[in-house]
């Protein structure tokens, strides 16, 4: 792939990420992947080394998707941070 084509790629893939978070239903998707990822939640629990280290790899994953969330859709993300602290 060449420098324009991901450029491209880049520009759509942005796209896509503030179309999502652009609006109520696809911020709720997130947020509601971002919880099931454990974001934000210690990864220890009381069940051991397994149950930490899939915790750990869980929150990784949030991680990944808020970073995404943030760097193609700041403002939206801020929404969702709001909306969350709002609902619970």
């Amino acid at each position: 792939m060449n420098k324009k084509e991901q450029e491209k790629q880049l520009l759509e893939l942005k796209q896509a990420w503030q179309f999502v978070m652009g609006s109520n239903q696809g911020r709720m998707v997130i947020q509601n992947i971002l919880d099931l990822c454990g974001h934000g939640m210690s990864p220890f629990v009381n069940g051991g080394t397994n149950a930490t280290i899939k915790n750990v790899g869980m929150q990784d994953v949030g991680r990944l998707i808020a970073n995404a969330a943030m760097a193609h859709a700041f403002d939206d993300y801020i929404k969702l941070m709001k909306e969350g602290n709002e609902h619970g």
